[in-house]
């Protein structure tokens, strides 16, 4: 009868009637036993909590599930992607809990929406690129470099027409594309907080919402078969799309207005 919310992707599980074995190689072995998320599915488990004499402890957990919650973020929690993810497929960790691997590979079904805003909030700082540093500095910085804490994640998503995604260029103003569509996109990110995507997505269906200065509002229809690329950047992806613009009206007056 326990819970633990996940800080990284704020997803939260309950433990309910479960037994644990503690065996020379876990201090808690919670293989074929199960979590359940808020909407009351399951992921089954393999593995547990790993220790050396009680000293050590570290993770070796798979979860898998037909249909689970993944990622439940977030614009506040991650400004990469955020977004409520279901999805069937494996979760491994891996590691220390100083230094902890999380390996997604999962395809979505239904109830997920993904957002990928391509404006950076990040704001940049005057620094400068110039310290003077002694030897013994030098020293306990190499030290220190070898020893990153946190999360390494890396997540391969199969893309399905279950999944709505929404690329957002300017959120104030509306500008946003969203849809459905194919495709598999990886994404990595380094325990220094460094994030890479690579894959390529194609569009099913969708609508672009094009704006100009909150003076222009044009709705378009995304046609099928366009596509969105990364090649590492995940805010220098590469879209090509065609889209209708459906509601355009001109009088024949303006098509003939040199021969009258």
């Amino acid at each position: 009868d326990g819970a633990t919310t996940l800080d990284y992707t704020k997803t939260r599980y309950t433990i309910n009637n479960q037994k644990i074995k503690m065996t020379d190689e876990y201090l808690f072995d919670v293989s074929e036993g199960f979590i359940t998320d808020q909407f009351g599915n399951n992921a089954y488990l393999t593995g547990g909590i790993t220790h050396d004499f009680f000293s050590k402890l570290g993770l070796n957990v798979l979860l898998r599930s037909n249909n689970f919650q993944v990622i439940n973020t977030t614009k506040g929690d991650n400004d990469i992607y955020y977004g409520n993810t279901m999805a069937k497929g494996d979760i491994y960790f891996s590691g220390d809990f100083n230094q902890t691997n999380i390996d997604i590979k999962a395809t979505p079904t239904r109830r997920t929406k993904i957002f990928f805003p391509f404006s950076s909030g990040n704001s940049i700082e005057e620094t400068s690129f110039i310290r003077f540093v002694t030897k013994q500095d030098t020293i306990e910085t190499k030290s220190a470099a070898t020893q990153f804490k946190g999360i390494k994640l890396h997540m391969e998503m199969e893309m399905n027409d279950l999944a709505e995604f929404q690329l957002i260029f300017d959120e104030q103003a509306g500008d946003v594309m969203k849809g459905t569509g194919f495709g598999a996109v990886k994404m990595d990110m380094t325990r220094q907080g460094d994030i890479s995507m690579y894959g390529q997505y194609e569009i099913e269906q969708g609508e672009y919402l094009f704006t100009l200065f909150n003076l222009v509002n044009k709705p378009f229809t995304v046609k099928r078969g366009g596509t969105i690329e990364w090649r590492g950047d995940p805010y220098n992806a590469i879209i090509n799309i065609d889209a209708d613009y459906t509601g355009l009206h001109a009088p024949p007056e303006n098509f003939i207005l040199e021969y009258l």
